[in-house]
């Protein structure tokens, strides 16, 4: 179909449709942005993107008060915000508008990666259900970590296949570098440094052992470089070695301990990463008689995870089957946002933007494609895949935590929809029966596989019942003066609770209603 146009006419092709697919991204991502922020800025900023924004706030010397002395959250994110504060004041709208940005160049980075591994349809494919990805519109204008690591998961991979085209200790340390910022971003993706250095050595097995000695350590001395900061930081002000962050051991035990339900749920009544590291570490201290320092903390019920796990393996075996579960179903399961509940109230959100569900099927096939081609460095998308996979089998199902592997996904996505048109291509130019029908049944294989997976990843496993998001919603409203908004929202939290019978809930927003009444004619409570 190229044949006969030169190199320079086919790179101004592929470079007009980044253009345009860039294009695409960033004005939904604004659509996004307008439509989302036109809720009260008291309910988006709740949990852990009311700390995010107020650390970010704290570090750009915008805000009085403190940070916690060893860090809990992304200390990457916290960093970002400031840096865009610092530049543009404390408005979330600096953030938002660079995170647009940052939304756009994942587009741009997914779709190369699609085009390295497989071919330029491919890419387009893959950069097509990038900039349109529901959970990638929703969170690249959140304040939270996770437009950050959607981004520079892409930038992992890209990075890997440039630096394994032609190994050398100079592009292993860009790549050490990016790993390190994707690092101070989600920690946990310290798992796939193993994988990076098992790519660099063997794309440099032509080299001597000394060059690829000094390319591995290049990676892992570029990372740490990043690090250091934080880890030093974490030193001078906490007095404890952290590498990171300090919230390892209490997010293990919360995704194991014997109630574990396989997702995020309060342990001891816990609404917020505050809450939770207050009540932690007073039952931790209770428990060993003295104060223990974060490191301590985390160490502790880091134990007390392993010990539950052993004394019952068989619930834990179960327990990972759950986590598997949600891990690749379509639901997108809610923290601090919540996506169902944006579809019911926004209508921009609820526009049927393709999701999880989408790339799952498709990608998990075109991953597959991907690695029987055995093209150099193309291991990163799947080192990716397990590295999140591995990670949400630890902890907890998440939607914004499974990030890295929906990226992994929507470039097999794109893989694959170009594998089928090259099948289908090959189907009209053959001539021969026996050729013509081994492609079709290849053909109507991956259908086949790819409707089961669709059907699995749609099954109605979890379902969202708003009351608590209303209540909320409904408290920003009246904190904004909506007040007639907040009572339509309350009226609707309890008839909710009226609905799933608990009576106690329903009478406590009853309670609320009254008051709001009370507080809009000015009368006093009786």
């Amino acid at each position: 179909m190229d044949e006969g146009k030169t190199p320079g006419f086919l790179e101004r092709r592929w470079t007009f449709a980044l253009l345009c697919l860039g294009v695409l991204a960033c004005g939904f991502r604004i659509a996004a942005a307008l439509s989302i922020w036109s809720l009260p800025e008291a309910y988006l900023l709740n949990a852990d993107s009311a700390d995010y924004h107020r650390y970010a706030l704290y570090v750009a010397g915008l805000a009085d008060g403190e940070m916690p002395a060893v860090f809990w959250f992304s200390p990457l994110t916290i960093f970002w915000g400031a840096l865009w504060h610092s530049l543009f004041g404390p408005s979330v709208w600096a953030v938002i508008a660079a995170q647009v940005l940052l939304g756009t160049a994942t587009t741009a980075l997914v779709a190369a990666i699609g085009r390295a591994v497989y071919n330029a349809s491919a890419g387009l494919v893959a950069g097509l259900l990038a900039a349109v990805l529901k959970p990638f519109l929703v969170y690249d204008v959140a304040i939270l970590s996770t437009s950050l690591t959607v981004f520079l998961s892409a930038l992992v991979i890209w990075s890997c296949l440039w630096a394994v085209r032609r190994a050398s200790p100079g592009r292993c340390a860009a790549l050490g570098l990016v790993l390190g910022l994707w690092i101070a971003c989600r920690p946990n993706m310290a798992v796939f440094v193993p994988v990076a250095l098992l790519l660099v050595w063997s794309a440099s097995r032509s080299f001597s052992l000394r060059i690829r000695a000094a390319s591995g350590l290049a990676v892992v001395a570029a990372a740490a470089l990043v690090i250091a900061p934080v880890t030093i930081s974490n030193a001078v002000r906490g007095g404890v070695f952290v590498p990171v962050t300090s919230a390892a051991g209490i997010n293990l035990f919360i995704g194991n301990n014997q109630g574990a339900k396989g997702h995020p749920t309060p342990v001891f009544g816990e609404r917020t990463a505050a809450q939770a590291l207050e009540v932690f570490s007073r039952r931790a201290e209770a428990a060993t008689g003295r104060r223990l320092d974060v490191a301590e903390l985390s160490s502790f019920w880091a134990g007390q995870a392993w010990r539950e796990v052993a004394d019952d393996p068989q619930r834990f075996l179960v327990l990972l089957g759950k986590k598997t579960v949600y891990a690749v179903n379509d639901f997108e399961i809610p923290d601090s946002w919540s996506i169902p509940f944006l579809e019911r109230e926004i209508p921009f959100v609820s526009l049927p933007f393709p999701g999880f569900g989408v790339v799952f099927p498709l990608g998990l096939i075109g991953l597959v494609v991907i690695w029987r081609r055995r093209v150099p460095g193309a291991r990163a998308v799947h080192g990716v895949a397990a590295a999140s996979i591995a990670t949400l089998l630890l902890f907890f199902a998440l939607d914004r935590h499974r990030a890295p592997f929906t990226v992994a996904l929507t470039v097999g996505a794109g893989v694959f929809a170009a594998w089928v048109a090259g099948i289908v291509s090959e189907l009209r130019l053959q001539e021969r029966w026996k050729e013509r029908r081994a492609r079709v049944a290849k053909l109507a294989a991956a259908v086949a596989v790819t409707a089961v997976l669709s059907i699995a990843a749609h099954l109605p496993i979890l379902h969202d019942v708003p009351t608590e998001e209303l209540e909320r919603l409904a408290s920003a409203c009246e904190k904004e003066g909506r007040h007639d908004e907040a009572m339509l929202h309350f009226r609707r939290a309890m008839a909710l609770y009226e609905a799933g019978g608990d009576v106690p809930a329903a009478a406590r927003v009853e309670g609320e209603l009254a008051r709001i009444r009370r507080d809009a004619r000015g009368e006093s409570p009786r």
